[in-house]
């Protein structure tokens, strides 16, 4: 079985930009309800690779990967865990 690290990991230095600023901003959530994770403030972000070179609309778009696995992920932790921390 590989690592999900590994089988995850960025494929271009495009993506490993994205996450590693997804990653630095990340601290910016959006919540709902009783404080369920909705989604991240992604507009520093999006605007520091656009003007690092990418695309717009990729930028965009990788960013949104990193979020909705982040997402995914913090909900399948809680799913696990009962929602404790």
């Amino acid at each position: 079985m590989e690592c999900p690290y590994h089988a995850n990991a960025a494929d271009s230095d495009e993506e490993a930009m994205a996450w590693s600023l997804f990653k630095d901003n990340a601290w910016r959530v959006q919540t709902a309800g009783l404080g369920g994770l909705t989604g991240f403030d992604l507009s520093i972000a999006t605007r520091r690779l656009a003007a690092g070179g990418l695309d717009l609309d990729v930028a965009e778009d990788l960013l949104a990967v990193c979020a909705a696995s982040t997402i995914a992920a913090v909900n399948e932790k809680d799913d696990l865990d009962g929602g404790e921390n």
